[in-house]
């Protein structure tokens, strides 16, 4: 398992082998005291497959959780219980705070792009340029008054275009940062 604070994000592998019958994988979260765990995705996995069989899955939902994350895998086998994983840990630390705009995740891959604001969304009232552009040169910007707006302005042009590395920059009266995004 790994973690990318930047991100906040966390990819968990794992490894099976020797599967006499389907099962359902679902992968499971449980933060710091674990009152319950949270159900992230499910996978099922047909039998017959020889060898080692490898997984991964990637966990861009952190935000800005600070403690333990915890991680297991909860088994079916044909709609029946069958046991779990062993469960693993990860110690989560804020991400540097140096920055008014959280982008993630990067890589963007299929999913949509989130962006938060850690600052005053008044100070947003006045309006913010974002400006998009590939490493090419092309540039489409446009001026927008809250988050919502930037978040979908930028995921209809992110699926608009190919995969490579983009910059964004967003500009105020307070401010300028620029990302790397990569698709």
């Amino acid at each position: 398992m790994s973690w990318n604070k930047e991100q906040n994000s966390a990819e968990l592998r794992w490894s099976i082998s020797g599967l006499n019958e389907d099962i359902t994988m679902v992968v499971q979260r449980g933060l710091n005291q674990i009152k319950s765990w949270e159900n992230l995705d499910s996978l099922v996995v047909q039998s017959g497959k020889e060898g080692l069989m490898n997984f991964k899955f990637y966990d861009d939902k952190l935000y800005n959780e600070e403690g333990y994350a915890f991680y297991r895998i909860k088994l079916y086998n044909k709609d029946k219980f069958e046991g779990y994983s062993n469960t693993v840990s990860l110690k989560l630390e804020p991400p540097k705070l140096d920055a008014n705009w959280r982008v993630f995740p990067n890589p963007v891959g299929n999913s949509d792009l989130q962006i938060t604001y850690r600052g005053d969304e008044n100070k947003l009232k006045d309006g913010v340029i974002v400006l998009m552009s590939d490493y090419s040169g092309r540039i489409k910007s446009s001026q927008f008054f809250n988050i919502e707006d930037i978040k979908n302005w930028l995921n209809e042009n992110l699926i608009q275009s190919g995969q490579g590395i983009y910059l964004l920059k967003i500009q105020s009266a307070q401010f300028t940062e620029t990302f790397k995004i990569f698709k």
